[in-house]
């Protein structure tokens, strides 16, 4: 649980300073983007999946001149 969250956190504070800088940033928690299995502990992405995700997530924000800031350790199945 904490490892997730320093991501997080970091992510978060990156976004600001880029933001500071006067970068368009915005924050992405990667369970909107990483698909995985439901093996929690050793989950395998789903890259079809995730691919879609992206397009769907990623894609409107980098076409609108934003830099995604996606943390990282964290994915969801398609159901949450």
């Amino acid at each position: 649980m904490v490892l997730p969250l320093g991501e997080q956190i970091s992510a978060q504070i990156f976004v600001a300073c880029l933001k500071q800088l006067g970068a368009r940033a915005e924050f992405i928690d990667s369970a909107r983007v990483l698909v995985t299995d439901d093996e929690f502990g050793d989950a395998a992405p789903d890259i079809d999946s995730t691919r879609q995700r992206c397009d769907e997530v990623l894609r409107p924000l980098l076409n609108r001149g934003f830099i995604p800031v996606v943390m990282g350790f964290s994915g969801a199945t398609l159901n949450g």
